[in-house]
């Protein structure tokens, strides 16, 4: 069930049926785990779920990566790689 969103704002559901009425799978939506990572790897390896790269940040730019993502504006999930 979604009670939020990622930015801690009330979720409206304007039209529950078509989500109600199907089948869902979530994975972990935050991963501070390896096992978590290794899980989320698998379902995009196998096409289960797509990513979709937008922009990435060069270890000199981390800062203002995270930054970005403290302020919440990027849109979906993030993942910062050493």
């Amino acid at each position: 069930m979604l009670i939020e969103s990622v930015t801690g704002n009330k979720v409206i559901i304007k039209r529950p049926a078509p989500i109600t009425m199907r089948e869902h799978r979530t994975a972990d939506s935050v991963s501070y785990t390896m096992k978590g990572v290794d899980e989320a790897t698998k379902l995009i390896r196998d096409n289960v779920i797509k990513a979709i790269y937008i922009r990435g940040y060069g270890f000199e730019s981390m800062n203002g990566a995270i930054n970005i993502l403290i302020n919440t504006r990027i849109m979906g999930r993030a993942i910062l790689v050493f």
